[in-house]
């Protein structure tokens, strides 16, 4: 997250340990046009899965990686 706050990108994270489909609902009203997921696998692989909100579209992305794929994405 800092890194992407660094970058411009505003980000939140859920604290509460909400489900996974109630925190995308909750990232739906929040008008999010991106979700980056990061379970226990993900985690573990050093990846995080990067949904499109609009088209459900999910891409695997590493994590170095991730700054620079959401700015591929915004843009």
């Amino acid at each position: 997250m800092n890194e992407l706050r660094a970058a411009g990108i505003s980000c939140d994270i859920d604290y509460e340990g909400s489900s996974l489909k109630s925190q995308m609902r909750s990232a739906d009203k929040c008008g999010a046009k991106f979700v980056l997921i990061v379970g226990d696998d993900e985690a573990a692989k050093g990846e995080a899965l990067l949904r499109d909100m609009s088209t459900k579209e999910q891409t695997v992305v590493k994590f170095p990686d991730v700054v620079a794929a959401v700015k591929g994405k915004l843009c």
